[in-house]
């Protein structure tokens, strides 16, 4: 198993802190989030990593072509953000195994990681969302009872 993280936005809504830098690279603890979720995803045993880079990706890149961290690190580039779901669909020509896909810029346990990778259905889908109280300002997602029918993203 692998893990595909989404790292190609910009983080407008977390400006100034993103002019000179992408969100996900933005440090909790003095270590960008992006590296915790790549040491989470290697303590789970996903040692094949992917990262989908646009907004300044050199800034990604360079970070961990300098360091070792235990995966197989490789690139794709999202050339204009669309989404999540265009992120995600950049990986289909390198990708035919499952996978999991994780937000660049949200803190994921190893321990939900490794039980994610050990699901053994053919086809698991699990979404994390918050109730906010503007939803319109990050996308909408349509749910009925366990069953996610739609999801609106703001461009």
């Amino acid at each position: 198993m692998l893990a595909v993280i989404l790292g190609a936005g910009e983080g407008t809504r977390m400006r100034p802190l993103t002019y000179t830098r992408p969100k996900v690279m933005l440090p909790v603890l003095g270590i960008p989030i992006i590296e915790h979720i790549v040491n989470a995803c290697v303590e789970a045993g996903l040692k094949r990593v992917i990262i989908v880079t646009g907004y300044q990706e050199e800034v990604i890149r360079s970070h961990f072509d300098e360091a070792q961290h235990g995966a197989q690190i490789e690139y794709v580039t999202q050339e204009k953000q669309g989404g999540t779901a265009d992120a995600i669909s950049q990986v289909k020509d390198i990708v035919d195994e499952r996978f999991l896909a994780l937000n660049g810029d949200s803190l994921i346990s190893p321990v939900t990681l490794k039980s994610l990778a050990e699901t053994q259905q053919d086809l698991a889908v699990v979404i994390a969302a918050k109730k906010v109280k503007e939803p319109a300002n990050y996308g909408v997602i349509d749910v009925r009872g366990d069953t996610v029918l739609k999801i609106a993203e703001i461009l």
